[in-house]
């Protein structure tokens, strides 16, 4: 679920827990309490959120290397 995730390591044991954690200020109590679909539903948009950055980093590391076309 945490694949491509830069802010955790996604192999580790709490990479979901921390990423969550951490993009919505909880600590480990709220965390617990929240439903298991708002968790999923965030760690979804995290994803997606890095997923996006990434192909805009790669873009702009590519139009760097052709000298700035596209």
């Amino acid at each position: 679920m945490a694949k491509g995730l830069a802010r955790t390591v996604p192999a580790s044991r709490y990479g979901t827990a921390i990423s969550v954690m951490a993009a919505m200020g909880w600590g480990w109590e709220e965390y617990r309490a929240a439903p298991t679909d708002l968790v999923d539903e965030v760690m979804e948009l995290l994803t997606a959120r890095d997923r996006v950055a990434n192909e805009a980093r790669k873009r702009s590391e590519q139009r760097g290397k052709h000298g700035g076309r596209s």
